[in-house]
């Protein structure tokens, strides 16, 4: 929801409009990490594998993605 959310949304500042879009890592605590260090170096390996797949995208870690 929050990927389509900001993809439909028009960005406006002073005259200028803009459209963008977002890639996303998402973890889950504690099925994929035991402590906080851990759950956010998951979710930033979900979110590279979100943009090197095309970006716009969003990933859940699995434990096979290192």
């Amino acid at each position: 929801k929050i990927r389509t959310s900001v993809e439909e949304y028009t960005f406006i500042h002073l005259a200028t409009r803009a459209r963008v879009t977002i890639s996303l890592g998402v973890a889950e605590f504690p099925y994929n990490a035991s402590n906080e260090e851990t759950l956010i170096e998951a979710a930033d390996k979900a979110l590279y594998i979100s943009k090197e797949s095309g970006r716009n995208r969003v990933t859940l870690y699995e434990k096979k993605v290192k």
